[in-house]
């Protein structure tokens, strides 16, 4: 019997990963006017998008898979949707710009050909707890602040409930949009626009079931292993102060106690 239900196309958000990727990669311009107000800089003419890449530093390296990830002729721009707070998401974002430098600089390349990048994440809670719209990280000096590396990398943890006062209408828009899934403004009702025509899509609708039912089986799969897990590490404990012939008096059975002891 399945634990976990899948949400139905229709009902899908914004914050919904599928519909967030599709709706910045099926509209460029709009993912720009996005990651504009984000920033609050010029985006140039983007000349590639892709949704949810996946990059990976070698064969057995610890890949990563993008939401959004674009580029102009000078920059490079991954935006994620985050709604849910990680413990690790500060560690990630680290992480996340070096794949990005390692899918930009290809052997033989020179250091200089290293573009400016920019790791966005969208959250819709406050990774820091400072009641700020937007988070901006850059590298500088400790012992001179005035200093910055100018290494290009560039970290931004947008906020949706934070407070936006300082921020520009089409961000104050974006995040009252996240955090509601109202469109008020002119930006939200852009993306809101876009989100009807992804959900009136059969085909997405399609891979979007197939994608959360290989999901929810890998979900199940990753619960039996859990309680797989636990009941190895149970028989371990009782073996140390019982006899096998016991422990198959409680309902073990002799495969499960040959595979604690083996692991």
């Amino acid at each position: 019997m399945k634990t976990k239900s899948i949400r139905p196309f229709q009902d899908l958000q914004f914050t919904d990963d599928f519909v967030f990727s599709h709706v910045l990669t099926s509209n460029p311009d709009l993912c720009k006017e996005i990651t504009e107000a984000i920033l609050d800089l010029k985006v140039k003419e983007i000349v590639h998008i892709s949704k949810q890449p996946e990059v990976r530093p070698n064969r057995n390296g610890k890949g990563v898979r993008f939401d959004v990830y674009f580029e102009d002729d000078e920059s490079v721009y991954e935006i994620e949707m985050q709604t849910s707070n990680q413990d690790n998401l500060k560690l990630r974002s680290r992480y996340y710009q070096s794949m990005i430098d390692r899918k930009i600089l290809r052997r033989g390349n020179k250091y200089r050909e290293l573009r400016k990048s920019y790791v966005i994440f969208i959250c819709t809670f406050d990774l820091f707890g400072k009641s700020l719209g937007k988070y901006t990280f850059k590298n500088y000096c400790q012992e001179n602040k005035d200093i910055e590396l100018g290494d290009g990398a560039v970290k931004v943890f947008v906020n949706a409930f934070g407070d936006g006062s300082s921020l520009s209408d089409d961000m104050q828009d974006l995040m009252g949009f996240v955090a509601t899934g109202k469109p008020k403004g002119r930006l939200s009702k852009k993306i809101y626009s876009e989100m009807e025509v992804v959900k009136m899509s059969p085909e997405l609708e399609e891979v979007y079931m197939t994608f959360e039912e290989k999901m929810d089986e890998k979900y199940e799969e990753g619960r039996a292993e859990g309680r797989a897990e636990e009941r190895q590490s149970n028989i371990k404990k009782m073996l140390k102060k019982m006899s096998v012939d016991d422990i198959v008096e409680m309902g073990f059975s002799f495969e499960d106690i040959k595979l604690a002891e083996e692991s």
